[in-house]
């Protein structure tokens, strides 16, 4: 965010400085106490619309846009020290039939618990290189409806990844408790590996 303070107060320099993409513009003199309440308001915007480009609004997760350059970066480092990483694909099968029989509003909180259950599978010893020394945040995304990604940096084998697998089928596949019924999903789990599969995150996405 931009905020222009000068000593110009006409009205053309302010709609200039505003069609160049300035957030505000405040002419001197200017109150201090002003101007901190500007910037903590324009950078608390910059803060709400950044999280509304990468994040998922239902469930809190990154999304598909920042799984990519989040990815990317990951990749390059894992390249520089010839590692292999993974990206498993996780879908919830037959889950458009639980909004049809229960409703969307059931679905949504299935969804959140689905992602809740998820972070819980992935543990700290899973985040192996890059990814947990760099604070990147969570390697799990929501990339739309009921498709979630999970990135592992820095595999040592591809049993690694199978074994980490094999942990999220578990946990998704005990029971939901919902509205006083259990709900019974299973998912379905596709693994890609850098560089076997591709060399960047769009290609393994």
């Amino acid at each position: 965010p931009v905020i222009i303070l000068t000593s110009s107060s006409d009205e053309e320099t302010k709609l200039e400085a505003l069609e160049l993409g300035a957030s505000e513009f405040l002419a001197k003199p200017v109150d201090p106490s002003e101007l901190a309440l500007r910037l903590r308001n324009t950078l608390a915007t910059k803060a709400y619309q950044d999280h509304l480009t990468y994040f998922d609004g239902l469930t809190g997760l990154p999304n598909r846009r920042l799984f990519v350059e989040r990815t990317d970066r990951a990749l390059e480092r894992a390249a520089s020290r010839s590692m292999e990483c993974a990206v498993l694909h996780i879908d919830i099968d037959r889950f458009s039939q639980v909004n049809d029989a229960l409703g969307h509003r059931v679905g949504d909180a299935v969804l959140k618990s689905v992602a809740e259950r998820l972070e819980k599978s992935v543990r700290v010893s899973d985040l192996l290189g890059s990814w947990s020394t760099h604070a990147e945040g969570s390697p799990l995304s929501r990339i739309g409806g009921d498709a979630f990604l999970l990135f592992l940096a820095e595999i040592s084998s591809i049993d690694r990844a199978a074994l980490i697998a094999r942990r999220v089928l578990s946990e998704i596949s005990e029971p939901f408790r919902l509205d006083g019924r259990d709900l019974f999903l299973t998912p379905s789990i596709g693994i890609a590996l850098f560089p076997g599969d591709g060399t960047n995150a769009e290609t393994l996405a």
